[in-house]
C-alpha cells in the first residue's frame, strides 16, 4: 500500500518538485487554491504542473507508435463495446482479453480503453467478467 508521501517521493524521481500533500479540509474549503466540491477524501496531492493531457494527440501518438511498431495492429475505433473478459493464462484461447464490441468479439494482446468519461464502467465490465477479480 502506497502512501500519499511514497507518491510524492515517487514525483520527485520523475522529475515532479512542486506537489503538496493536502487535507480533507483544503479540498472541502471553497477558499483554498484546492477545492473540489465533488470530491470526498481524507487527502490527497495537489499537482500545479501536471495532469493536462490533450488525449486525442496522445491517443494519436499511441495509434502512430502501435502502426510502426506492430507487424499486425489492429484498431476498433467509435466501437461502442459492451463489457468483455479476460483470458486465463493457462487457457489456448489467442489473446489476453476479450471484448464484446459491435455486435463482435474482439480477442485482443493489449487494449487501450480512450472511452472518456466511460472509460472506468467499461474497464469495471471487463474485470467484473474475471473470476479472478471477484475474488480480490
Amino acid at each position: 500500500d502506497v502512501g500519499l508521501p511514497q507518491l510524492v517521493e515517487y514525483a520527485k524521481k520523475n522529475g515532479v518538485h512542486d506537489l503538496q500533500i493536502v487535507s480533507k479540509e483544503d479540498i472541502a474549503d471553497p477558499y483554498s487554491t484546492v477545492y473540489e466540491p465533488s470530491v470526498l477524501c481524507t487527502g490527497g496531492v495537489f499537482s500545479p504542473s501536471t495532469g493536462i493531457v490533450d488525449s486525442h494527440a496522445f491517443m494519436t501518438s499511441l495509434v502512430a507508435d502501435a502502426e510502426e511498431n506492430g507487424p499486425s495492429i489492429s484498431f476498433a475505433f467509435n466501437c461502442p463495446v459492451k463489457g468483455g473478459r479476460v483470458i486465463p493464462i493457462n487457457s489456448e484461447e489467442k489473446g489476453s482479453v476479450v471484448l464484446y464490441a459491435d455486435g463482435s468479439e474482439i480477442s485482443c494482446d493489449n487494449v487501450v480503453i480512450a472511452a472518456g468519461m466511460s472509460t472506468d464502467k467499461i474497464a469495471s465490465d471487463i474485470q467484473s467478467s474475471c473470476p479472478s477479480a471477484k475474488e480480490t
